[in-house]
């Protein structure tokens, strides 16, 4: 007050958005699919309160992560604000909807990708030499496609017990179990 040079101080009152919240999925913390089809990758899942004034608000949340259908592919709950982990999941394009579970119960979404190989691994084989009477030089011709290069090959004949390890040529006569292992750890057999 001018007249009576007195004055009056107030602490401060604090009208905030009603939603500052938001999710973060960093790129480096998704583990995409290892092998064509399975539900090996994971993404980590953190709720931040971009407005710290006058406290973080951020803290336990519920999550739910739905692909392009809409349908729930995992759901659950997090202690605390994260980040948390959330495995077997499959490749594809998702949300992730987090909602506070305490005051201000605010929810957050963000959308985030998990890649697999662009094929299946598989085994393509064709016997190109047979083994007769006077030639025990068979030959397998493997091709394998798909999956994550580079491969590696094993050749094991079934019925002699003997295993060619990376050898196609030179082979006895017998049945042959081939297994490609890609660089991803995924194996394909024929």
């Amino acid at each position: 007050n001018m007249t009576t040079g007195c004055s009056v101080f107030a602490p401060p009152f604090f009208v905030n958005n009603p939603n500052t919240f938001s999710l973060n999925i960093p790129v480096a913390n998704i583990v995409n699919v290892s092998c064509y089809g399975t539900s090996t990758g994971s993404a980590q899942i953190t709720i931040i309160d971009n407005n710290l004034i006058p406290t973080n608000d951020a803290g336990a949340f519920t999550y739910q992560i739905k692909d392009l259908s809409n349908a729930i592919i995992a759901s659950g709950t997090s202690p605390n604000a994260g980040p948390i982990t959330v495995s077997n999941l499959p490749a594809g394009v998702f949300t992730a909807f987090a909602t506070l579970t305490n005051n201000p119960f605010c929810t957050a979404q963000l959308n985030f990708t998990i890649t697999q190989p662009l094929e299946p691994l598989v085994v393509n084989a064709t016997n190109t030499a047979h083994v007769t009477c006077t030639n025990i030089q068979g030959i397998i011709n493997i091709v394998p496609t798909g999956g994550t290069p580079p491969y590696t090959i094993n050749i094991f004949n079934q019925t002699t017990s003997v295993n060619y390890g990376t050898t196609n040529t030179g082979l006895s006569a017998g049945n042959y179990l081939l297994t490609v292992t890609d660089s991803k750890n995924c194996i394909a057999t024929k």
